[in-house]
């Protein structure tokens, strides 16, 4: 195979030795080109040796032959910064023979050239490398020039797109006196819309509101996503009186890209109505009675905004999900006033959507439900056992986790009567996995209705008759895990167990299962005998606890000796036992 290549060489030689002889020398210009700066370290401290090589690169730059001057291009930051660590030598090696040749390349024929000198003037503005001067006299005008209404599209799309960048850097005087007015010139060009999108991400208020309205959507979506950058920089004032509205007829836009680009900045967009001085949304909200007649106006139109947006955008289910899944960062701002009167009848829109919207809401229920008064919190658990309805039968099982945390914000009546059958169905499940959350769901119910004691009573002899004396293996297996997760979480008190659970799960030795005989092996050696408590003699079941050790201790099982004997300390409960679980229940 070598050799084949190198008998092709030697034909291409043949044939061709012109065209062989034009590629060698292409890429040794290109290397002399790429070896400028090691060649200058080289001769540094001799003046005249560095100014010879400087005479070079003076001559290497009229090269014919583009890939060649774009590689020089590249060195000129490179060398420049060279020249500037060794001023003394060299004093005017950058404005004499470098500057010029980036000051050409800006308007070379050549587009890969073009660009290279565009990337390599930034780096020189950036570095402070460039007298102000120079920059006002030379370079300047020429970019100017670039945007001229003779100069074709490509180039003043990217001369616009420089000075865009540069503003900034030469200073408020420079920009407003040779950029400005060629700028507004270009904001109105009716050719090229490339030309205003480049503006539209770069402008003033006034030309700002003019792209919003203008009639490529590409440029409007641009405004968009620049938006939250206007609001930014403006006063108070036109944030509330001029920007609301606009942002409300750019979320109301025909084109959907320009409406999600709206959506995507419709947070930050809100998060500048915020007081400067407020780290936090919580803070925001804190403050926010002190403060609610200073802020009302822009607020509400935020849920104007916000209402508006929904209502116009009903075919976008990504859109729907987008605010669905972000919704209660609005509540968190908006406090529980507004939320109520603006965002509680969006979001319980977003409950009856379809699944890929309704997640959204589901995932952040807590976060949102948090936020609400007490009475309006309360309406939703009339709404909760709606959720497990869903299209699609996977879609929020794994959502069970969730309901955990909202156990939290509603009262221990609240909890027995609408979220204790939740959690019993969902321990139900067909799936593995959620029945495993979900009984931890259950300790965690247990420790809620510890403050109420008769319905604390009522619901572990539920429990002692829904899973103890379960006819499935599962269920009985499932209790000894909610024994074990309630003095483990510390969920219940000693005496309340002793009296109420203990009884039943004694019971557990004679189950005809070995999987279930193993948990209670478990449960009674490395949770309940891990407790003084049930060592006590004044505790009434230590009789029977002991009696039911022994006979597990003796079972047929190798398994129950095993666990019932001894405490192996790398063996975790919950994980053994969903191992021997089978996945349907």
């Amino acid at each position: 195979m070598q050799t084949c290549y190198i008998c092709q060489g030697r034909v291409f030689r043949m044939l061709y030795p012109t065209m062989h002889l034009t590629l060698c020398l292409i890429v040794f210009r290109q290397m002399v080109a790429r070896s400028l700066l090691d060649t200058l370290r080289a001769v540094s401290e001799d003046e005249r040796e560095c100014v010879s090589v400087l005479e070079r690169i003076d001559r290497l730059a009229d090269d014919s032959e583009p890939t060649v001057r774009a590689e020089l291009m590249e060195q000129v930051p490179h060398i420049a910064i060279f020249c500037q660590e060794n001023r003394p030598s060299i004093p005017f090696a950058f404005s004499k023979f470098l500057l010029p040749i980036v000051v050409r390349y800006l308007s070379d024929q050549n587009n890969l050239v073009r660009k290279t000198s565009q990337a390599a003037l930034l780096v020189l503005l950036e570095q402070e490398l460039m007298e102000r001067g120079d920059v006002e006299s030379l370079v300047c005008p020429v970019l100017v020039d670039l945007t001229a209404p003779d100069s074709s599209d490509d180039v003043k799309t990217e001369a616009m797109a420089i000075i865009c960048k540069m503003a900034p850097m030469v200073g408020k005087d420079v920009t407003e006196r040779l950029f400005l007015p060629r700028f507004c010139e270009m904001c109105c060009d009716c050719r090229m819309f490339h030309v205003r999108k480049v503006c539209a991400a770069n402008l003033s208020l006034p030309r700002f509101f003019q792209l919003c309205s203008d009639n490529v959507w590409g440029v409007r979506k641009a405004c968009a996503e620049f938006f939250m950058t206007v609001s930014s920089a403006s006063s108070p004032e036109v944030r509330r009186t001029k920007l609301s509205s606009l942002f409300i007829s750019l979320i109301s836009d025909p084109s959907r890209w320009v409406r999600q680009a709206a959506f995507q900045s419709l947070g930050p967009f809100i998060s500048t109505f915020a007081s400067p001085s407020s780290n936090t949304g919580q803070c925001f909200r804190a403050e926010a009675e002190a403060t609610s007649k200073r802020l009302i106006s822009p607020i509400m139109c935020v849920c104007v905004c916000v209402c508006v947006c929904v209502c116009v955008c009903v075919c976008e289910w990504k859109v729907r999900r987008t605010l669905a899944f972000s919704i209660h960062e609005l509540a968190l701002i908006l406090g529980d006033q507004l939320t109520a009167a603006h965002l509680v009848p969006i979001f319980n829109s977003f409950l009856k959507d379809l699944d890929e919207v309704r997640i959204g809401v589901l995932k952040h229920l807590y976060d949102f439900l948090k936020l609400l008064h007490q009475d309006t919190r309360r309406k939703y658990l009339y709404q909760l056992q709606e959720f497990l309805v869903t299209d699609n039968s996977r879609n929020w099982r794994f959502r069970s986790e969730l309901l955990v945390l909202l156990l939290e914000l509603y009262s221990a009546q609240d909890v027995h009567d609408y979220l204790r059958p939740l959690a019993l169905c969902l321990c139900t499940d067909r799936v593995s996995s959620v029945r495993w959350t979900s009984y931890r769901l259950v300790s965690e119910i247990i420790r809620k209705l510890s403050s109420c004691s008769s319905l604390l009573v009522s619901f572990l002899g539920e429990l002692v008759e829904k899973f103890c004396h379960s006819l499935k293996w599962s269920g009985r297996q499932a209790f000894a895990f909610i024994c074990q997760l309630s003095i483990e979480e510390e969920c219940l008190s000693l005496d309340q167990f002793s009296e109420h659970l203990l009884p039943p799960l004694l019971q557990l030795a004679s189950d005809p299962v070995p999987n279930v005989r193993v948990l209670l092996a478990k449960t009674l050696r490395q949770t309940l005998l891990e407790r003084e408590y049930f060592l006590s003699a004044l505790n009434c079941q230590q009789v029977a606890l002991e009696h039911t050790l022994v006979a597990l201790q003796t079972d047929v099982d190798k398994d129950v000796k095993y666990f019932s004997s001894v405490h192996p300390g790398s063996t975790r409960l919950n994980e053994d036992a969903m191992s021997n679980t089978s996945s349907t229940y």
